[in-house]
């Protein structure tokens, strides 16, 4: 009698104990902001800001990296922000106009930059920033992203009440209807809590494969996904049948915690330049600060520290040739007048142009020289002219950077892209063929070709192999096991990695691709003899198809 309870009681110790492991060590990603701001109200209505701070990323995870990292930034026009390095962990982060984003942190790693963001604001942002207790950085960014590795696949759909022999001949036929059951899946093979954004059920045919006739027929969102973690979810389509294909997208992020120390300075009222005396402050965190602007000596080597300059078009998609504007915008925060500058530019081949707001001097290779006096104390300049392309042109055009040039020091805008043609959406595309040998092994082959007009640096590449798996023949030497770093990737080129490798679970699932938006890149799974399917422990039949029919399974994976 005693003897069911016992197993029953044992049973549910064993459970809660599981549940302890894979609930009680679970970690979020910790970020740090430190930060010290100051905003000047001048006399022509405008507020000077500048803040400067450190971003502290720490990985409290013992065993999962993170591979990636986005931090999202909308700055205003006339706002910059620059990296400031602390040691050598800052050159894990790289800094440009709307986002910050980095790779590879490691199990109890902690990366730190510092940040200078600084500019001219047309509004107070301390009478939006202090009643949500947020700083100037956080103010101006939008999220963070942290991603790591994702096992994501997906189930052929499942034909209730048929049943196929192994060589995918039809043993029994039911009477009546049956339903079409699609299995997606996502395995969180990390410590980390993961959050689930979006998932995305898409369906073509074999006819058509990469979706130019997909639709759309279901989304999960915002779901979380414990440490170890498998989460299936199914749609039914009853008008699945066995020429149905099917991909699964998947914004997954690892949850994060924010710490946030701030003081700021708000200056009332600033003298004229040049002027002698104090001026009145409301200050925060720092008491009063007394400013006596005749006594400041202008940094001569760093002056061009507090100057921004900005690169803008007023289109980045532009017909065949249309015309279009580029601003120049230079930003002068100093509290003194800056002179001896000069502007240059350049015009991208296969453009003319015209309309210029001012001066200029176009010198061999299409290089502009603008002619510039001196900006004054916090005031900006603006510099307009028009493109237009002298023949009809396709793809990306890339306006490279402009340079401001002061007593051999020089600063730079971003480069902006103009797109002359609309290109596909995703720019990458991975694919992981799989090779079944005599024996236990099978060949892997993986490809990445980037598909895009830009060239791609510091890309990684991530498998899933497993820890015990006997690897031989390795094309390409991992940076570390399963990984491998692509330097640069060109526009049309393409990357290939093979190896021979004992049969795993870790072949059924499509590699992860870092340093590239999560939205530009999709790929597929080729196998010459298996069946991919994920394991399921109920009891329902699966249908068998061989992935050498047409493309077979093919999952439209948004990476990240």
């Amino acid at each position: 009698m005693n003897t069911p309870f016992f197993n029953k009681k044992y049973f549910v110790i064993i459970f809660f104990f599981i549940y302890f492991l894979n609930t009680s060590f679970a970690v979020d990603v910790e970020v740090k902001i430190t930060e010290s701001s100051s905003l000047t109200k001048l006399l022509t209505g405008q507020y000077s800001l500048v803040a400067d701070g450190t971003i502290e990323i720490y990985n409290p995870s013992n065993v999962s990296k993170v591979y990636d990292f986005y931090i999202p930034i909308d700055l205003d026009a006339l706002i910059g922000i620059n990296k400031v390095p602390l040691d050598s962990s800052s050159g894990k982060f790289d800094f440009k106009f709307n986002q910050i984003k980095g790779y590879l942190i490691g199990p109890n790693e902690t990366i730190k930059t510092g940040y200078h963001i600084f500019g001219l604001l047309g509004y107070n942002i301390y009478t939006i920033t202090e009643p949500k207790n947020i700083s100037v950085f956080e103010y101006y960014t939008d999220s963070y992203d942290f991603s790591s590795k994702t096992i994501l696949n997906l189930d052929k759909p499942q034909r209730e009440g048929f049943i196929y022999n192994n060589d995918s001949s039809l043993n029994a036929t039911p009477t009546g209807n049956s339903t079409r059951v699609v299995s997606a899946g996502i395995r969180n093979p990390t410590d980390f809590n993961y959050i689930a954004r979006e998932m995305k059920l898409y369906k073509t045919h074999v006819a058509d494969p990469f979706f130019q006739d997909g639709i759309l027929v279901k989304i999960f969102n915002n779901f979380s996904i414990a440490p170890f973690q498998l989460k299936t979810l199914d749609f039914v389509d009853e008008n699945s049948d066995e020429s149905s294909v099917y991909w699964v997208s998947s914004n997954v992020l690892i949850n994060y915690g924010i710490n946030s120390t701030y003081s700021n300075n708000f200056i009332i009222e600033q003298l004229p330049s040049g002027g002698k005396g104090s001026s009145n402050s409301d200050s925060k965190g720092g008491g009063n600060i007394d400013y006596n602007f005749s006594d400041y000596i202008p940094p001569k080597d760093n002056a061009l520290d507090s100057v921004l300059l900005k690169k803008t078009v007023d289109k980045s998609l532009v017909i065949a040739g249309e015309e279009f504007e580029v601003s120049l915008s230079i930003v002068n925060i100093n509290s003194f007048s800056i002179g001896n500058l000069s502007l240059l530019d350049e015009i991208p081949e296969g453009y003319e142009i015209k309309d210029v707001s001012k001066e200029v001097k176009i010198g061999p290779a299409g290089k502009l020289n603008f002619s510039i006096g001196e900006v004054g104390p916090y005031r900006n300049l603006f510099i307009k002219y028009t493109l237009k392309s002298k023949s009809e042109l396709k793809g990306i055009t890339y306006l490279k950077p402009a340079e401001l040039t002061r007593e051999n020091k020089s600063i730079f805008s971003d480069g902006v892209l103009v797109i002359n043609d609309i290109l596909p959406d995703k720019k990458v595309f991975v694919q992981k063929q799989i090779e079944y040998l005599d024996g236990d092994f099978a060949k892997v082959t993986i490809k990445v070709k980037n598909l895009g007009g830009i060239e791609l640096n510091d890309i990684l590449v991530v498998d899933t192999i497993d820890d015990n798996s006997i690897i031989k023949e390795i094309s390409q030497i991992f940076q570390e096991k399963g990984v491998w770093k692509i330097k640069s990737l060109k526009p049309g080129a393409e990357w290939e990695v093979s190896y021979l490798i004992e049969e795993n679970s870790g072949l059924s699932t499509l590699p992860n691709i870092f340093g590239v938006e999560k939205s530009d890149v999709y790929g597929t799974i080729i196998s010459s003899e298996k069946v991919i399917t994920i394991y399921r422990e109920d009891s329902k039949m699966i249908e068998r198809i061989g992935m050498g029919l047409a493309v077979g399974l093919l999952i439209f994976y948004l990476l990240f």
